[in-house]
């Protein structure tokens, strides 16, 4: 599989500062300049252009604006002035504090979450550039209801994907990694983490063709859920039978591929539990942690998940209100499940309850037999 090349691009930072504050607003740039991060300010205006227009067009065309806050510049209008402009233009910003301010006017940078340092040198021990990367990465966009309807496939793998994001943001400052339960024939992490036009996503889906733009969002789901289980751990619960021509139109190559990539995620990823069974077959849920969970129809033969339904509700709140049954009695499932599944899947001679090697080789005799 074609992998993706890691690497860290430089972002563009509209420095504002007053002139008074010019030795600081070079150390700034200087600093930002280490950490991978290009500081523009108005030293870098050609002579004899108009100045107010120049500024615009630097702040238009910078990645994150980041206004110095002193004792001289906090009363400036100017740093507000283009602080405003850059907020009107969803432009993020990072205001740095300096030493002891006792106030921001106006409001509007007082709302803003600051870096407060003593002095400039401060700075070279925070990670400014890593800051500014989290404020110019689009964060995923807040649901519009506790309860969401995706009718359509591509719509249903892309709010999976968007919302697992979203959690993996919202779990840092809890710092509790959400685990990913999942029920479903081969689970999201059959999914390849490919480029959009690699040989395997065609022997994937044969005989369908579906488009570079489904694989994108394909990928996403498989990043972000495998980022949440990387952190949180995952409990699956997987249907390895190869007779699903009939019931899902793929071809036995798709099995084979999709069944090597799962095994290869499993063999990469230690906390995963995995409870085999066909009641797998049954339908498709997935939960992310405490914060949502995602229930989909049987697939359409060759054409995907049909009519998601996405609940929001909190685990623990719901369980106090008791106004979400259904909530947690999924989560229960994964619970009870393994117990129950396993004294069946020992009968059926599954790889419930079997050591993690005995179930890596299971993978790999389900890919010889088709």
């Amino acid at each position: 599989m074609q992998g993706v090349k890691k690497t860290t691009p430089r972002i563009r930072a509209f420095v504002s500062y007053t002139h008074g504050d010019v030795h600081l607003a070079k150390e700034v740039g200087a600093i930002l300049a280490r950490q991978q991060v290009t500081a523009d300010w108005d030293r870098n205006i050609q002579p004899g252009t108009a100045f107010t227009d120049s500024i615009k067009s630097r702040i238009l065309h910078s990645h994150i604006f980041v206004p110095l806050i002193t004792a001289k510049s906090q009363h400036r209008p100017w740093i507000h002035q283009e602080t405003g402009y850059a907020m009107a233009l969803n432009i993020p910003v990072l205001p740095l504090v300096f030493g002891e301010v006792k106030s921001f006017t106006p409001a509007m940078i007082a709302q803003l979450k600051a870096v407060v340092v003593a002095k400039a040198s401060d700075l070279s021990r925070l990670p400014i550039g890593g800051i500014a990367r989290q404020l110019v990465q689009p964060v995923a966009s807040v649901p519009s209801g506790l309860v969401e309807i995706a009718y359509w496939p591509e719509v249903r793998t892309e709010l999976l994907g968007r919302y697992a994001a979203r959690v993996l943001d919202l779990a840092k400052e809890s710092q509790c990694a959400p685990t990913i339960r999942q029920l479903g024939s081969l689970s999201s992490f059959c999914i390849p983490d490919a480029d959009e036009d690699a040989a395997v996503w065609r022997d994937r889906d044969a005989p369908v063709v579906r488009s570079e733009y489904y694989h994108y969002l394909q990928r996403k789901e498989r990043q972000a859920l495998e980022q949440c289980a990387r952190k949180g751990g995952c409990k699956l619960i997987v249907d390895l039978a190869v007779h699903w021509d009939g019931l899902k139109g793929i071809s036995l190559t798709a099995q084979a591929v999709r069944l090597r990539t799962l095994r290869e995620f499993f063999e990469s990823t230690h906390d995963v539990k995995v409870v085999v069974s066909d009641r797998a077959r049954a339908g498709n849920l997935t939960i992310v942690g405490d914060w949502f969970f995602a229930e989909s129809i049987v697939p359409r033969a060759g054409k995907g998940f049909f009519q998601t339904i996405i609940n929001w509700r909190h685990f623990v709140s719901a369980l106090t209100a008791n106004t979400c049954s259904s909530f947690m009695g999924h989560s229960g499932s994964f619970t009870r499940a393994p117990a129950e599944l396993t004294r069946t899947a020992r009968k059926s001679g599954s790889i419930a309850g079997s050591s993690r090697r005995k179930r890596i080789s299971r993978f790999g005799g389900s890919v010889r037999e088709i």
